[in-house]
């Protein structure tokens, strides 16, 4: 349909829990954190009118994403990003 985003995400992070050691049996770091994730001042339009693509009313401006993440090296990866039906 020729759909596409303009403006930012906005994230609010909080680490849940941080294993800095690996734990038996684990090789990595690991974070579980809880992102609230912030899609207030991103619009959907159609790329060649420019017009507001209709979004559902049920849609959640800021809603809680729940990921998994193991440290690589000196960076941290993100291995699961799950988004919650739940508001934040």
């Amino acid at each position: 349909e020729g759909v596409i985003t303009k403006g930012a995400t906005q994230h609010e992070p909080s680490v849940d829990v941080l294993e800095l050691k690996p734990t038996k049996g684990g090789t990595l770091p690991r974070a579980t954190i809880t992102d609230c994730v912030d899609v207030t001042k991103v619009e959907f339009v159609y790329e060649e009118s420019g017009k507001p693509y209709p979004m559902p009313d049920e849609r959640l401006p800021r809603y809680e994403a729940k990921v998994k993440a193991e440290k690589w090296g000196k960076q941290w990866k993100v291995l699961e990003a799950e988004a919650q039906s739940s508001a934040c």
